[in-house]
């Protein structure tokens, strides 16, 4: 068979799994460089998110003290699913945790409210696992360890002073006594060790939370409550610790021996604000601020495993973000009165790139509405010598956009193209770096 031939047999293959229907032409289409968050679709515009989670194909998320949320398609469309929680009370926090949904409510006072829910059926129906606990306000999980932040019996607000562990995924529960710290504030397993973020600092427990010991070495200062933790997160052999502070002070704490030590690795001098969670992906890490700063913003990310930090930001800036969730390629922030912001970052793609030696292409989010990002990595070598030209095709063959990077430098670098206009059907970005050429096919979800 030629070569001929063989081109032509291959561009009908792919032509063969395109999406069926005819494809307008683009009204509009323009080129921004940055990372990218948008919007994640209809349902959460308007509300303050508490908590996401992530069971099976579905995402959850909890919204303002009396809303419960899923999404069965990646956060594209939200649907409001409070109906089904018992009283129709509101859902605190949620959380995935052996195959099941866990639900903390709210106490909406007159023995109405609180708690922590079960639901093995995705939200249909649900089940009462505890015998009074107050308002809920953090579950976390390992195995069939189960471990809650609550407010105690009868009682609301946001200050969590009391601590229930289960041992037995929920079939009974123990309140810890004699706790340390008067106000939980953030937990987080690190593999089998507890740890808890306090206004007293960092508290860790090797038995699910019926003992705790300080583990604050490195972290307790004088100046500005600096001991005052607030968000835990986890790396790749890495522990980050996010306290919230005044201008100056530091932002973020690290260790590297599972608490035993800390170091500061957001410095005083650097923009503050107060950390107020964090999203990990093996030793890609991110924090948000809880009252962002121009011009550095919300977002931060780090590719060290949290030893240093950048801006990551654009469509995000200036707004609180309360919660984050990492799943599968794509990142979303809960924010402060605004909903939900997603993007489907190729996260580690930088690593994979630099190790392979090649240019490297991610087309995101996929399936993509309003907005498409085109990230690509140019190595260390003769392709650093090239401009890079980068070429949106229809399905059939058709170039609809043309966009000259101009960018030699080696390293990632991040396209935005507003995608308004264009009907459903699967495109085509083509990267040409010098001679080497790198086709990634996407589909958009049109008006």
């Amino acid at each position: 068979m030629t070569t001929t031939a063989t081109s032509v047999l291959s561009r009908i293959a792919v032509l063969a799994v395109v999406l069926a229907g005819a494809l307008a032409l683009p009204a509009r289409m323009s080129a921004q460089r940055g990372t990218i968050w948008t919007p994640s679709g209809a349902g959460t515009s308007g509300n303050s998110i508490e908590s996401i989670a992530r069971l099976d194909g579905n995402l959850y998320a909890t919204a303002n003290e009396n809303t419960l949320f899923v999404s069965s398609d990646n956060g594209l469309h939200w649907t409001d699913i409070t109906s089904s929680l018992p009283n129709h009370t509101g859902p605190a926090t949620v959380e995935a945790s052996n195959g099941s949904l866990l639900v903390g409510l709210a106490y909406m006072g007159a023995n109405v409210g609180g708690g922590i829910y079960r639901s093995t059926d995705h939200g249909a129906t649900w089940s009462r696992l505890d015998n009074g606990v107050g308002q809920v306000g953090h579950i976390v999980s390992a195995g069939n360890r189960i471990v809650i932040a609550a407010t105690g019996p009868q009682m609301s607000g946001n200050v969590y002073t009391k601590l229930y562990y289960s041992p037995d995924n929920g079939a009974s529960w123990v309140q810890a006594a004699g706790l340390p710290f008067e106000e939980i504030a953030a937990l987080r397993f690190v593999g089998s060790t507890l740890f808890a973020g306090t206004p007293d600092g960092i508290f860790r427990s090797y038995d699910s939370g019926a003992t705790w010991s300080a583990a604050n070495n490195g972290i307790t200062e004088p100046l500005h409550h600096l001991n005052h933790i607030i968000a835990l997160g986890e790396g790749d052999g890495a522990i980050v610790a996010g306290s919230i502070v005044y201008a100056d002070t530091v932002n973020i704490f690290r260790s590297t021996d599972n608490g035993d030590s800390w170091q500061p690795v957001l410095l005083r001098g650097q923009p503050s604000g107060g950390i107020s969670c964090f999203a990990m992906n093996g030793s890609m890490l991110y924090a948000a601020r809880v009252y962002p700063d121009a011009p550095t913003g919300t977002v931060l990310r780090s590719t060290d495993n949290g030893a240093t930090w950048q801006p990551y930001n654009d469509g995000l800036e200036n707004r609180r973000v309360n919660t984050m969730l990492y799943d599968g390629g794509a990142l979303y922030a809960g924010t402060i009165e605004d909903g939900i912001y997603r993007t489907s970052v190729p996260l580690g793609v930088e690593r994979e790139g630099e190790a392979a030696g090649h240019t490297m292409l991610a087309v995101y989010p996929n399936p993509s509405h309003g907005t498409v990002a085109i990230h690509y990595r140019i190595p260390d070598g003769p392709a650093a010598s090239h401009h890079a030209e980068i070429e949106i095709f229809d399905a059939l063959g058709r170039q609809i956009r043309q966009v000259s990077d101009g960018g030699t430098e080696p390293g990632s670098h991040d396209v935005r193209i507003e995608t308004s206009g264009l009907v459903t059907g699967t495109y085509f970005c083509r990267l040409q770096i010098g001679t080497e050429r790198t086709t990634r096919s996407f589909v958009v979800l049109g008006e």
